[in-house]
């Protein structure tokens, strides 16, 4: 399972230190990368490298997140209270059997690392 973090500035990111040990962990070979996009032809080379089943998946940081949903063939609905809408950005990416879909998972993890850390929400 090879997955990458594509975006402009990805050389600091402890990314790939975290997704190795949670491959390791669940005892799934594979490995996590950092992959530079400092252009749009970059960020189209991630996305063709996962298309062509290279990578199992991708996520996505600044400023690629946009154009990241916009090369997707499906994106998977943000839910708002009772309301979901299609997000504008996204930044994960994987592909099924319908092509290239993308979700943002920023809000949903922020909600579940506050949901374990006993922060109460309203």
């Amino acid at each position: 399972m090879n997955l990458a973090l594509v975006g402009a500035s990805v050389a600091h990111s402890l990314s790939p230190r975290l997704h190795t040990e949670a491959l390791r962990l669940c005892d799934l070979p594979g490995s996590y990368r950092l992959w530079p996009a400092t252009s749009e032809r970059d960020l189209r080379a991630a996305v063709a490298s996962l298309r062509h089943g290279e990578l199992a998946g991708l996520n996505i940081t600044a400023p690629w997140k946009p154009l990241a949903a916009a090369l997707c063939d499906e994106l998977r609905p943000v839910r708002l209270g009772r309301r979901a809408q299609l997000p504008r950005s996204v930044n994960t990416l994987w592909c099924t059997q319908d092509g290239l879909t993308g979700a943002s998972t920023d809000g949903s993890g922020l909600v579940g690392a506050l949901h374990l850390a006993g922060v109460p929400l309203a």
